[in-house]
């Protein structure tokens, strides 16, 4: 995080009409990891680690594994969330930034893990 406040990750979703798709977001910020699900018009709270918190000029690992109906995602070593979706798969990541924000984003790999 270069400046703002938030990063924001959205996973099992589209592009293509996007606002209107079922989605999980990943919310990161200085007061914790939050993991929320869009879906049936309504927005749920699913899962929330308040100890891993996001400093500024911070370098961070994610490590993401998104497969079936398991999602799992760790900051450096800490296991942050390991939870179970019913949304459906999908291939994209898509990266949100808000008003005066600016991080950096590098080394992006996809692996198969089957």
């Amino acid at each position: 995080m270069l400046n703002g406040e938030n990063i924001i990750i959205y996973l099992r979703t589209f592009y293509d009409n996007f606002s209107k798709n079922p989605k999980i977001k990943l919310l990161y910020n200085q007061n914790g990891v939050y993991l929320y699900e869009y879906r049936d018009g309504g927005e749920y709270l699913i899962a929330q680690d308040l100890t891993e918190k996001l400093e500024k000029n911070e370098k961070k690992r994610f490590f993401i594994k998104n497969d079936g109906k398991r999602l799992k995602v760790l900051i450096d070593c800490a296991d942050i969330f390991d939870v179970r979706t019913n949304l459906n798969i999908s291939q994209y990541l898509i990266f949100e930034t808000e008003k005066n924000t600016k991080y950096s984003i590098s080394g992006i790999d996809f692996m198969s893990i089957r």
